[in-house]
């Protein structure tokens, strides 16, 4: 698909989608695990939207997969720093935090797939006007996109056990 006519358009269109869904979840993930600690809270969000705008212009401005992948790493670690920080005040639901583990641990393999197009590079076809054996079903594409579904299953479970948490809890500890 790299040398189709109208490549930059739809690369553009899925580099917003990815944008889309880090700063769609980011908000949920930083407000609730960081709840009773809300100087920190509100300094991770600023840090992590900022840092955000930042990596959206040079991920939209990138030239190939690798250098649209960094800021999406730069991310994907902010992130991981933020469910470290739950784990180390004890803040939130636990399994929450494990589910967010695992979500950050899908996302990273999904984007490690893709970026490094496995399987495709290892079966591709000799006659390079053929498609591969992995160039419609189960391409590196394919398989980043069932790993980030996976991702948010693991998000969708740690926000409601983060929401079930704090409606249990009447306050923050001292």
């Amino acid at each position: 698909m790299a040398n189709h006519w109208n490549y930059h358009v739809y690369i553009t269109i899925d580099v917003c989608g990815v944008f889309a869904l880090f700063l769609s979840g980011a908000h949920n993930f930083i407000w609730w695990g960081l709840y009773c600690y809300p100087r920190m809270r509100t300094a991770v969000l600023v840090a992590y939207f900022l840092t955000a705008g930042a990596c959206i212009l040079i991920g939209l401005t990138a030239k190939n997969n690798v250098k649209r992948a960094i800021p999406m790493l730069v991310l994907l670690l902010l992130r991981f720093f933020v469910v470290l920080t739950r784990l180390i005040l004890n803040s939130g639901s636990w399994w929450a935090s494990i589910n967010f583990l695992w979500m950050e641990a899908l996302t990273f393999t999904g984007a490690f797939v893709n970026v490094m197009r496995i399987p495709e590079k290892w079966y591709h076809s000799i006659d390079p006007r053929m498609p591969g054996k992995f160039d419609y079903w189960l391409n590196s594409h394919n398989l980043m996109h069932i790993l980030v579904a996976a991702a948010m299953t693991h998000y969708s479970v740690g926000a409601a056990c983060d929401y079930l948490h704090f409606m249990q809890q009447t306050q923050c500890p001292a």
